[in-house]
């Protein structure tokens, strides 16, 4: 059964891609290209098969052309065909097209893996405050940052705002942590929704990212540091660095900048 469209909303396009996004038989990925403009297979980017792939390699296994497993980092066969009318041409392989994308996919991994070290390193500390202040945590001691008017403004907003929207990746609503792996944020059950319990990290901080971004914010050189290094002028004002937070990505191996901006501090702020 197909979802129920919200009543309130008349958006025949955004229907019509959802209802071909439940119905379709081809690859779920082909779906994406109505909204980022292009499109790649499963196989053609060599990453976990979605389940209309899986299903076609495993009704047609001897057709199913692309990764027999779901693991990005083994490569695909290389293409041995000569060309002997050409000896200088390089034959188009789906090896060579996925290449580049490919690479993408691994660096955008290697970055939601640094991400979770991050958010396991919070954990270990046992207060975010206390990892962005570099200090020890003393279980119960009173927050220095948290009462503070600027901190208070800036977290308020932060804790309303949405992740950038995507097709290829999606992350809990409330800490901002992703479903995908590594992170493997646990999924709601049927017919509920995710509450802050749900959350891997919330007996460390609710809304961990959130608040983790609203602890860095108060220390201003690191924001300047941070923003050097993502190429980036000086935000002037919270709401100025809120927007763009929320800056949509622009291709399916992009990280959101939120993540991109922890990931920043943690190079360039934290002794690693």
């Amino acid at each position: 059964m197909l979802p129920e469209v919200w009543k309130g909303k008349q958006d025949r396009e955004g229907t019509a891609l959802l209802n071909a996004y439940y119905t379709t038989s081809r690859c779920l990925r082909f779906i994406e290209e109505p909204f980022d403009g292009f499109s790649h297979s499963c196989a053609a980017l060599s990453v976990d098969l979605c389940q209309n792939c899986v299903s076609i390699r495993d009704k047609y296994p001897a057709w199913y052309q692309g990764p027999s497993t779901t693991r990005p980092d083994i490569p695909l066969a290389p293409n041995t065909t000569n060309d002997s009318m050409n000896i200088d041409r390089v034959p188009l392989t789906v090896e060579l097209a996925a290449a580049p994308i490919r690479k993408k996919f691994l660096e955008s991994n290697a970055e939601l893996e640094l991400l979770k070290r991050i958010l396991d390193r919070i954990q270990e500390v046992g207060c975010v405050e206390c990892f962005v202040e570099g200090r020890t945590h003393v279980p119960g001691h009173n927050s220095e940052i948290t009462s503070k008017v600027k901190f208070q403004d800036f977290y308020q907003n932060i804790r309303v705002r949405k992740m950038p929207p995507t097709w290829s990746s999606s992350y809990c609503y409330l800490c901002w942590v992703p479903f995908r792996p590594p992170c493997m944020h646990r999924t709601a059950l049927p017919n509920q929704r995710i509450i802050e319990s749900d959350c891997p990290y919330n007996g460390t901080c609710a809304r961990i990212i959130p608040t983790l971004i609203s602890h860095i914010w108060m220390h201003g050189e690191r924001v300047d540091v941070v923003a050097k290094e993502l190429g980036m002028d000086r935000w002037r004002t919270w709401k100025e660095f809120l927007d763009w937070l929320s800056v949509p990505m622009g291709n399916v191996t992009e990280l959101p900048n939120p993540f991109k901006f922890v990931n920043a501090y943690y190079r360039n702020c934290v002794a690693i």
